[in-house]
């Protein structure tokens, strides 16, 4: 932890979604005060997404893994099972935690599925600075060993550890808080785990509550209200543009997003308060 000292990442999930995405995320990181991004491998814009993070060294880029596959493909590895829509309900969210927890098949498949995506980026020349995935599935402790597994093998130092306070002051977003109360009992476990795997994280986390919610109000106000240490707030810029509701449930809040992201009051009242922005190689050796 970085004692009398507050840090800041500022991480763009689902980097390689579609093109508008892609653009989104790239004005939101050299206009505004995106420091991170997430990239889903598979996507009809994840090769743009590579190159993209090339040209953009001061973006650090990590893998944004995607379950999905696990649901509709026998066979992890096929491009087919990190392709298309990556809209999860919470019904499939909870049968792959128990699947994980109670089958050693389906760890195996899940593991098998995040090696390739992490290969595939590697194979197209990524520097990748962390790990996190989709409806932080890795929250639950049985997909966090694989996770952690998978980083190691890798050499990745860095995981999100995706756990925001469920009483925090914010929208009411009744599921988010209910999942994060749900959570709560787990938190302990998966924290260790990730301390058992010798993998950094940041202290705090902000952001599941605020998705597909988030106003320049309520993004100052976490600003304002930011503890000692390395906090990530989680984000979600881009444009539009390609997006369907039954693709994903964030369309018209990417550029609502994109706004806020980009606004210079916010990078202005991050200097002034002694907020240094920061990335996830931050916790690179």
């Amino acid at each position: 932890m970085a004692l009398n000292r507050r840090l800041l990442i500022v991480n763009a999930d689902d980097f390689g979604l579609t093109r508008g995405v892609n653009s989104g995320i790239i004005r939101a990181h050299k206009e505004g005060i995106v420091t991170s991004t997430t990239l889903l491998t598979g996507c009809n814009a994840s090769e743009e997404a590579v190159e993209l993070a090339k040209e953009n060294e001061l973006l650090s880029t990590g893998i944004h893994l995607n379950c999905k596959q696990a649901f509709s493909v026998d066979c992890a590895c096929d491009r087919k099972s990190v392709s298309g829509s990556v809209k999860i309900g919470i019904a499939k969210i909870l049968l792959l935690w128990v699947r994980c927890t109670v089958n050693a098949k389906h760890r195996e498949k899940l593991l098998d599925s995040f090696r390739y995506q992490v290969e595939w980026a590697y194979k197209r020349g990524l520097d990748i600075s962390h790990l996190d995935t989709h409806k932080h599935v890795h929250a639950w402790p049985a997909v966090a060993s694989i996770v952690c597994r998978v980083a190691n093998e890798y050499g990745i130092s860095a995981v999100r550890y995706p756990f925001e306070p469920f009483w925090i002051k914010g929208p009411l977003n009744l599921e988010a808080r209910f999942s994060l109360l749900l959570l709560f009992v787990v938190q302990i476990i998966t924290r260790r785990i990730l301390r058992s795997y010798e993998l950094d994280f940041p202290d705090n986390f902000r952001g599941v509550l605020c998705t597909g919610y988030w106003t320049k109000t309520r993004f100052l106000s976490v600003l304002k209200t930011l503890p000692d240490g390395v906090t990530e707030i989680m984000v979600h810029p881009g444009y539009s543009r390609e997006l369907r509701g039954n693709f994903t449930r964030l369309v018209l809040s990417r550029e609502v997003e994109l706004g806020i992201l980009t606004d210079p009051e916010l990078k202005l009242w991050c200097k002034k308060n002694m907020v240094e922005l920061v990335n996830y190689r931050y916790f690179q050796p």
